[in-house]
């Protein structure tokens, strides 16, 4: 059953809007998180990449101070990266057991990578387009962390991404690049980027299921 809607919630003390959308209401839910700050792209994906409502529930969040959500009375002292990561974690946290499951997938800008970071059991993976990577050199991460980097990226540089990329120390990291994309593939190369997304989901899907398997088993023979 298709989902589709817009809902106000308190994040962070003040009203904040989220737009979902999705052909499938079962389908597992993305939170994604625009650049910025200040700069809502739930029109460029509408416009350019539909299909991402095919594969998930897509939740576009208006952060703090953005869009739907901007408040002339919003404080300058709550625009802080701290407060967008404590912003994402309430959501993240609303948004999973308004659904009833463990985890949700999130996509996009700074506040989620480092909301994954304090709370992976939050989250099944993180996906990074246009990675920026300099704050990120030497750490060791415990959750999944899939890049999409466009060869003409210049404003995350590719070769800057590449070198993080492969000094990332995680359980799964998968590097992908497009050859035919700058900044945001999730626009350039649609149908390729989507392909990689359904092949990571499919993965996870047969993982839990043999999971699930094996517990069956475990739980039969003590029986």
């Amino acid at each position: 059953m298709p989902i589709s809607g817009i809902e106000k919630i308190e994040l962070g003390g003040i009203d904040q809007y989220i737009i979902t959308g999705g052909i499938d209401s079962t389908k597992p839910v993305l939170l994604f998180l625009h650049g910025g700050p200040g700069s809502p792209e739930m029109g460029f994906v509408k416009k350019f990449n539909p299909e991402l409502e095919h594969d998930f529930v897509v939740v576009h969040w208006e952060l703090r101070g953005s869009g739907k959500s901007y408040n002339n009375n919003i404080s300058i002292e709550s625009m802080t990266i701290e407060q967008f990561i404590s912003d994402t974690q309430e959501l993240s946290e609303y948004l999973i057991k308004r659904i009833n499951k463990d985890k949700i997938y999130i996509m996009g800008s700074y506040p989620g990578i480092k909301t994954i970071e304090k709370h992976p059991e939050l989250f099944h993976c993180y996906f990074g387009i246009g990675q920026v990577a300099d704050q990120y050199r030497s750490e060791k991460i415990s959750f999944e962390w899939v890049i999409f980097q466009g060869v003409y990226d210049y404003q995350t540089s590719f070769i800057v991404a590449k070198e993080f990329y492969d000094q990332l120390k995680a359980p799964e990291k998968q590097f992908v690049t497009f050859e035919n994309s700058a900044h945001c593939p999730i626009f350039d190369e649609p149908d390729r980027f989507n392909k990689i997304l359904r092949e990571i989901l499919t993965k996870e899907y047969r993982t839990t299921i043999e999971w699930d398997a094996l517990l069956d088993l475990i739980d039969t023979v003590q029986k």
